[in-house]
């Protein structure tokens, strides 16, 4: 039974010489079912939630056309000498081998007809899933052809073994088999109206659904408590490095991480607010995307308690920073909602998410500090922030000749129209002492200093926070850092400050500050920006409408990766691979929220990158 059940996967997602990409007719309900409202693909989001309409289902997969998807992963991701394996009639012949099917049997799967898995809850009743596949014959030639009985309570045929049984039923033309006698009679509509019957609107090469509100509440707390567990060797090596610290940082340390947790409870708590969720996965031109959509509950509390909702990231914005980034992440977020996103956020920050992370940081600076911290002084600094900035930061990972490691940092914030907030980080700097963050005993490792007007670029005053790291480091750890980085030993790490038509720029190049700040200079009037990057162009018009955006120019880093190398004699010119990566769209990653809601987002792997995987020959 084992044997056949995976074969019959393999075969019924794979296996069909003669198949073509489905079109609308072939996947029509043959039973007079009709469809729920359907969702869309990554490029369409839909409006709402899957009808339901008392199916015990709690989540679907979808594959509307498997030749297809084949296609375009022989086309676009399979190294070329190695494509042809991915030939339907191949994995066909493999399949029989592996499994021991009947050959006559594997033929007659039809795949141009969709394949879909519909669950219930799994982890009480494991018989509770129904998968729809195409077969020529239908189900009673599936039947025929399997030997299966037909003496079956009322379906199609039954495949019996031990004390299991698969149940065989017909969808229209198309075959069912479910692992309980009454969850297909229960789901037939789903099944039909949600999966057959939306096949062609699925862009998608898979798509899957979960309805995390039903899911949450049966296993929440399961979940939960996965998500709030720390990671033991994260632990242990945290661990590791605060074992010489003083105790100060270590309870400062021990605070932000449970924090975390609570925080993380927070968002994975969310999930039972929301409907649906539904993951896509898409192989063509622009590359490999991974896309993702959270429905919230109808008269729930999002999307209006998020208070990230709303905002799109201003292109031009991006487009005018300066080229050469190996990584980029830009944002239009209100700064307090900024604080309160993580990796389980689905519906946006909420205020109680905020506060949360405002408690976290005062109880850590009072720890570090041994006096008390309100939560109310550390509220009103970002307050303060703001009422300055209009939300849109960048921030960027650029090489930077003239500095350790030839890489520098750019940080780039936008202020609200008319403001001025140079006199504000001026009294910041006044308050902000070294003494009064961190206490008497630890600053004396970790001072700094504030230099107003350390330079000027056209006459624009630039601002220099010094933080000095030897102390805290020691001697071998100086020495180590001082053989790659001379400067950040005995200058320390400088950030400079300059603000200038509606911008505020930090640099970060040991060494190169200035020209680093010049480049930015000459970006923001349109000389070496990231206005001529194409790369980039097509990355931000694939994000229109996004908050969040996230590039990586894997070629770029490459390159930089190996002059590193080289310059330290480690290898030789030439020597790492040069075939993967074309510029900013190698990887990307960018999350939408409109004022509507439906949070969404989207892993891409670039076309770059999967030119290379075309290229290499194992």
């Amino acid at each position: 039974m084992s044997r056949f059940l995976a074969g019959l996967t393999v075969l019924a997602a794979l296996a069909c010489p003669s198949c073509t990409r489905h079109d609308s007719a072939s996947v029509a309900p043959a039973d007079g079912s009709t469809a729920a409202e359907p969702a869309r693909g990554s490029e369409t989001r839909a409006a709402r939630a899957l009808e339901r309409d008392g199916a015990p289902v709690l989540g679907h997969l979808l594959i509307p056309s498997a030749t297809g998807l084949l296609a375009d992963l022989r086309t676009h991701v399979a190294p070329v000498n190695m494509a042809a394996r991915l030939r339907p009639e191949v994995i066909a012949e493999w399949a029989v081998r592996r499994f021991r099917l009947d050959p006559r049997v594997a033929a007659q799967f039809d795949l141009q007809r969709p394949l879909g898995c519909v669950v219930g809850d799994l982890g009480r009743h494991p018989g509770d899933f129904a998968c729809t596949f195409g077969y020529v014959g239908g189900a009673a030639g599936l039947v025929r052809d399997l030997g299966a009985s037909t003496d079956a309570d009322g379906h199609a045929g039954a495949l019996l073994t031990g004390q299991t049984a698969l149940y065989l039923d017909a969808l229209g033309r198309d075959v069912v088999i479910s692992g309980t006698r009454d969850f297909f009679p229960r789901t037939r509509a789903y099944l039909a109206g949600n999966v057959v019957a939306r096949a062609p609107e699925v862009s998608a090469g898979i798509e899957a659904v979960v309805f995390t509100r039903d899911v949450f509440g049966r296993h929440g707390a399961a979940i939960e408590a996965w998500a709030t567990t720390p990671d033991a060797r994260k632990q242990e090596r945290l661990e590791q490095m605060l074992a010489g610290a003083p105790a100060s940082i270590g309870r400062a340390f021990e605070i932000l991480e449970l924090a975390k947790r609570e925080f993380d409870g927070l968002n994975v708590r969310e999930l039972a607010e929301h409907e649906q969720a539904s993951f896509t996965l898409s192989v063509g031109d622009p590359g490999a995307s991974l896309a993702w959509q959270f429905v919230p509950v109808a008269g729930g509390r999002f999307p209006g308690a998020s208070l990230s909702r709303g905002r799109k990231l201003d292109a031009g914005f991006v487009e005018a920073l300066p080229a050469g980034a190996l990584a980029l992440v830009a944002q239009n977020l209100e700064l307090r909602s900024g604080r309160a996103w993580n990796m389980y956020s689905a519906g946006g920050a909420t205020e109680a998410e905020v506060q949360q992370r405002l408690r976290a940081t005062a109880d850590a600076l009072s720890a570090l500090r041994g006096a008390p911290v309100r939560l109310e002084s550390v509220g009103r600094e970002v307050a303060e922030d703001v009422a300055l900035y209009d939300g849109h930061i960048a921030h960027l990972l650029l090489e930077q000749p003239g500095s350790p490691l030839g890489l520098g940092m750019l940080s780039t914030y936008r202020l609200v129209p008319g403001a001025d907030a140079r006199a504000a980080w001026l009294a910041w700097t006044r308050r902000f002492s070294a003494e009064s963050v961190l206490g008497a005993t630890l600053s004396k490792l970790l001072p700094w200093t504030f230099t107003p007007a350390a330079y000027s670029i056209d006459g624009v005053p630039v601002d220099r926070w010094t933080i000095r790291l030897s102390g805290l480091l020691g001697p071998e750890a100086a020495d180590d850092l001082g053989e790659v980085a001379p400067v950040l030993v005995t200058e320390g790490l400088n950030i400079d400050r300059l603000e200038t038509a509606g911008q505020v720029h930090f640099a970060v190049a040991p060494g190169a500050e200035e020209p680093l700040l010049r480049r930015a200079l000459a970006a923001r009037d349109g000389r070496a920006s990231l206005h001529d990057d194409a790369t980039l162009s097509a990355v931000l018009r694939r994000a229109s409408g996004a908050n969040v955006v996230m590039a990586f120019d894997f070629a770029r880093s490459v390159d930089w990766f190996e002059r590193l190398l080289v310059h330290f004699n480690v290898i030789e010119a030439g020597t790492l691979p040069r075939s993967y990566g074309r510029g900013l769209d190698d990887v990307t990653m960018h999350f939408s929220e409109p004022e509507a809601g439906l949070v969404s987002g989207e892993i891409v792997v670039g076309h770059g990158i999967l030119a290379g995987l075309r290229r290499w020959a194992p």
